[in-house]
């Protein structure tokens, strides 16, 4: 979605003759609005992965407006993780709840769009890891 924004150069022109007035000038700025896209979205470890272990994903993406930071939100089975932040890499520590099948997927904002990243939910399966046996 883009948010359709125009820069205007206005004139009125209004003849003296008629109307008794001079030529009114004015400038109308307006700045347009990009939604951020995603060019990747990747669970560094592979979408196999034990329990224990540290579950990094880290999000590309890029906006036009470059003068708009991007915000990050992280999900895990649509349940949030994080709030919104800067960094466009998470870390998440994978306990015995996370054992199983789980749905991960993100949020990237300029402040005006909101996208998903990536369109759907990356799915990763966590194993339990094993005992240590006993020597």
């Amino acid at each position: 979605m883009k948010k359709l924004v125009i820069t205007a150069m206005v004139v009125f022109m209004l003849s003296s003759q008629v109307y008794g007035l001079s030529e009114i000038t004015t400038t109308i700025k307006v700045k347009v609005s990009h939604t951020p896209q995603v060019s990747d979205f990747v669970p560094v470890d592979g979408v196999i992965v034990t329990e224990g272990d540290t579950l990094s994903i880290t999000v590309d993406a890029t906006d036009k407006n470059s003068d708009e930071t991007l915000l990050y939100r992280y999900y895990i089975d649509l349940v949030a993780k994080t709030d919104w932040i800067a960094d466009s890499t998470f870390n998440y520590t994978l306990t015995a709840d996370d054992i199983g099948l789980n749905k991960v997927h993100a949020e990237v904002t300029d402040g005006t769009f909101t996208v998903p990243a990536p369109s759907e939910p990356i799915e990763i399966y966590v194993f339990r890891s094993s005992p240590d046996l006993p020597e």
